[in-house]
């Protein structure tokens, strides 16, 4: 929950401005950030981390969608407001995917050039597990052309 709201809101980037030049003047819409209220959040991987996640979010009044091998209860999909949708179709839907799954040979650049040209350009990517489990170069390119908003 804190590396979505920290680059949503762009605090990293912010902080390492006020720290290197400062601000100049007053501007009200400056790093300004975006809403997370009315989002889809997509999460791959909906384990133990996953669900927490989801339960997190909810304050926030995200749509949880996720996608695993196997789906979830129906009493936990309604628990956690959740809907199952297939790996390409929560890729397209989600403006915020983060990743919650083991690394194996299956996941290994899970997501990759092919993914990233078919998520929004609004989109912002966490990888709250394994580095592998993203192409990183590809996801430099994606980032390079504004394919992504931010991972």
């Amino acid at each position: 929950a804190g590396l979505i709201i920290s680059l949503s809101h762009r605090l990293v980037e912010g902080d390492n401005l006020m720290h290197d030049q400062g601000l100049n003047g007053w501007s009200p819409l400056f790093f300004l950030g975006h809403e997370l209220s009315k989002k889809t959040l997509g999460i791959i991987g909906m384990g133990q981390i996953g669900k927490a996640l989801a339960k997190r979010m909810q304050d926030f009044d995200m749509k949880i969608v996720y996608t695993q091998r196997h789906h979830l209860k129906e009493d936990e999909e309604k628990e956690l407001h959740a809907v199952f949708l297939e790996k390409d179709e929560l890729i397209k839907q989600s403006d915020v995917i983060s990743l919650h799954l083991p690394l194996t040979k299956n996941t290994h650049h899970l997501l990759g050039a092919k993914e990233f040209a078919t998520m929004k350009k609004t989109s912002f990517l966490i990888n709250a597990a394994r580095g592998p489990l993203i192409d990183e170069n590809a996801l430099l390119q994606s980032l390079k052309e504004k394919q992504l908003a931010g991972a």
